[in-house]
């Protein structure tokens, strides 16, 4: 590819770079729910911290029953994780959940229980930069 042809190659990475981190987010965007799925069946909020409150010693119970852990996981059949959807807007995401259960879950547990640790959005961080940094090298041909 000639000098001409990458200095062409690289405006148009300039130019649609808001649309090429689009596009990328899109490509991560079951990547991203499933850490935010796997980070609640840890009992971690985006915060870091444990999802709380606990659950009442009535539910927990039930919990053993299923054989599930005793800490906050916001899973019981699955329904509500398995609403947890990522919505990608220009240069962001955001984590939601579409489940009937969303709304009261929120208010009791908070909002943090939707969205990622500091360690999962470095992961998605770098995920970003390495697809990024393959799409820029496309671009100028490299």
């Amino acid at each position: 590819m000639s000098f001409l042809n990458k200095i062409k190659g690289l405006g148009s990475y300039i130019i649609n770079r808001s649309k090429i981190i689009e596009e990328v987010l899109n490509e991560l965007k079951d990547d991203i729910a499933e850490m935010n799925r796997q980070q609640m069946l840890r009992g971690e909020t985006s915060k870091g911290g444990p999802i709380l409150p606990e659950y009442a010693d009535s539910y927990l119970k039930t919990k053993r029953k299923l054989s599930q852990p005793s800490y906050v996981t916001l899973f019981k059949t699955g329904d509500f994780h398995s609403s947890i959807k990522t919505e990608v807007t220009r240069k962001r995401f955001e984590l939601i959940a579409t489940d009937e259960k969303t709304e009261k879950l929120l208010a009791k547990y908070g909002e943090d229980v939707l969205g990622l640790n500091d360690q999962n959005l470095k992961i998605i961080k770098d995920k970003i930069a390495d697809r990024l940094n393959s799409k820029f090298k496309e671009a100028i041909n490299v």
